[in-house]
């Protein structure tokens, strides 16, 4: 599902600093396990459909998308992957490049577990978040992330590449081995309005989103952000 590429993000430079290693709970044994949510909504600090919190985060730093998709000099094909979770990738066409100037991107550390965060926002709103560890953090630990995932969540789906993942009320938590920057876990907390609405920016010349498979055929399978699991 993700590809491996080696990365500098330069935005991090601002946040760079001496880790502190940490033991990998999501929460403390002490406390009693809260019911479980509705929808999953919240990691790290980070909650979908709510305001920027930088009290989340020992440091944290904010551009435009655009800004952030040519970070490293040139564009990054991940650039809406890791922004939005779309169903198909772009290259950096006008179009799309204007739909990220309605976007502002914060990247910074989480205060719980250390993990770097890349938030998405819709008009100061979160609509997206890819969370990452390096891959020798002691924080990035799978099978602990996933049972405290499970304790809050509860059982996750499974889709047919194997990954884990929790979906209600067009919002979706996917927990992976693997993320874009790094071999580490990853996590990716998405709102398929943000989604949407990049898809109608890139896609404004239609009356709705068109999608192409990895072949540039018309794909009406994907053509959306959001599909209720079955």
């Amino acid at each position: 599902m993700y590809r491996s590429a080696p990365i500098v993000v330069l935005l991090l430079v601002a946040c760079a600093g001496t880790r502190t290693p940490q033991t990998p709970v999501l929460q403390s044994d002490a406390r009693p396990t809260p019911p479980a949510r509705s929808a999953p909504d919240h990691a790290l600090g980070v909650e979908l459909r709510k305001p920027f919190n930088p009290a989340a985060f020992s440091r944290q730093a904010c551009v435009g998308a655009r800004d952030f998709a040519y970070r490293r000099g040139s564009y990054s094909i991940v650039t809406d992957d890791v922004l939005f979770g779309v169903p198909h990738e772009h290259q950096d066409t006008l179009a799309v490049l204007a739909a990220l100037d309605s976007f502002t991107v914060c990247v910074g550390e989480t205060r719980d577990l250390n993990a770097t965060a890349v938030v998405t926002l819709v008009d100061s709103v979160v609509g997206h978040a890819h969370i990452f560890w390096p891959d020798a953090s002691p924080a990035s630990g799978y099978d602990r992330i996933l049972a405290s995932l499970k304790e809050i969540y509860g059982e996750p789906l499974q889709n047919a590449y194997g990954v884990r993942f929790w979906s209600a009320d067009s919002m979706k938590l996917y927990i992976n081995r693997r993320g874009f920057y790094s071999d580490g876990t990853a996590l990716d907390l998405s709102d398929a309005r943000a989604c949407d609405r990049f898809e109608r920016l890139v896609h404004r010349q239609h009356a709705a989103p068109v999608y192409v498979d990895s072949l540039g055929n018309l794909d009406p399978r994907s053509n959306y952000c959001w599909v209720q699991p079955k």
